[in-house]
C-alpha cells in the first residue's frame, strides 16, 4: 500500500483547499444565478454578459489572445449575437500581458484586463460565465456554481475537464479547438441563460468552498492543541527551543 492503514485520506472536492472569500462569496453567487431575470420589455436591449477569461497566470502559448479573437469572431459573425463585456485576468508577468492588454483596447467588445487581481471571489461572482483552463481554478468556479467553458492547456487537466463535463458542469475542449466551429458552438451554448442555470447547478453540488475546514478539523482532531513532539537535539547536543520545534514539525 502506498500509505500506512492507520493513515486518513482526504481526497475529492469535498476536501479542495479554497481561500476563505470563496465560501464568503458563494451564497450571494449562487443565489443570483438561481434567480431568473427580470422580464425585459421587448423593444429593451439586451443586458451585455460579462464572460471571466482566466487561462492561467503566465499563459506562456498565448491561449488568452485566441480566446479573444475567438470572441470577436462570435460577435461580428452573427446578427443574433448578444452582446457581451471581457473581463480577462493575467498574472502581472505574464509574458503576453501587453500584447492582451492593446488587443483589449480595440476588441469589438468592451475588455477589461487585470494583472494579479487580488479579488478572484468578487471577480467570479460579478461574471455571467467564464472561460477557464482546467486546472485548480476549476474548484473555485465550481464553489460559485460559475459556468464554464473549460479549455485544456495541460495534458493532466484532460481528466478534470473530462469529469467535469460528465458532471454536467462544463463544456471542456482542446485548446487546439478555439479557433474551430465547436468553440462558436459552446459560446452561443453558454449565451443562454436556462444553460447557464443549469450548469452553475450541476458546478456548485460539487465544490462548495469549505474544504479546507473539514481539513482543518481532522487535523485538529488528530493532533491535540499543544501537543508537539520532544525538542530534538541539534548537532551541537543541544536542543532546540519550542518554537523552532513546532515550526518543523
Amino acid at each position: 500500500p502506498l500509505v500506512p492503514p492507520s493513515c486518513r485520506i482526504l481526497t475529492g472536492t469535498r476536501y479542495a483547499l479554497l481561500r476563505d472569500e470563496f465560501a464568503q462569496h458563494r451564497t450571494i453567487s449562487l443565489h443570483q444565478r438561481a434567480t431568473p431575470p427580470a422580464r425585459q420589455p421587448e423593444t429593451a436591449l439586451p443586458h451585455s454578459q460579462n464572460i471571466l477569461i482566466n487561462l492561467g497566470g503566465v499563459d506562456k502559448d498565448n491561449h488568452t489572445l485566441a480566446v479573444l479573437q475567438a470572441l470577436s469572431a462570435y460577435v461580428s459573425g452573427s446578427l443574433k449575437a448578444l452582446p457581451i463585456r471581457a473581463t480577462i485576468i493575467m498574472g502581472a508577468t505574464a509574458p503576453h500581458l501587453a500584447r492582451i492588454q492593446h488587443y483589449a483596447a480595440t476588441a469589438p467588445y468592451p475588455s477589461q484586463v487585470i494583472a494579479n487581481a487580488p479579488n478572484m471571489a468578487e471577480l467570479m461572482t460579478q461574471a455571467t460565465w467564464a472561460i477557464g483552463a482546467a486546472g485548480s481554478s476549476s474548484w473555485e468556479r465550481c464553489a460559485l456554481g460559475l459556468p464554464t467553458l473549460l479549455i485544456t492547456i495541460a495534458d493532466n487537466q484532460r481528466p478534470i475537464a473530462a469529469q467535469l463535463q460528465s458532471a454536467g458542469a462544463a463544456i471542456a475542449l482542446e485548446a487546439s479547438q478555439i479557433p474551430s466551429p465547436a468553440f462558436q458552438t459552446a459560446i452561443a451554448h453558454l449565451m443562454q441563460p436556462e444553460n447557464q442555470q443549469r450548469i452553475s447547478q450541476a458546478a456548485a453540488q460539487l465544490c462548495d468552498a469549505h474544504g479546507a475546514e473539514r481539513v482543518a478539523q481532522h487535523i485538529a482532531q488528530a493532533q491535540p492543541r499543544g501537543a508537539f513532539p520532544p525538542n530534538p537535539p541539534r548537532a551541537d547536543g543541544k536542543r532546540e527551543s519550542r518554537q523552532q520545534a513546532r515550526v518543523d514539525y
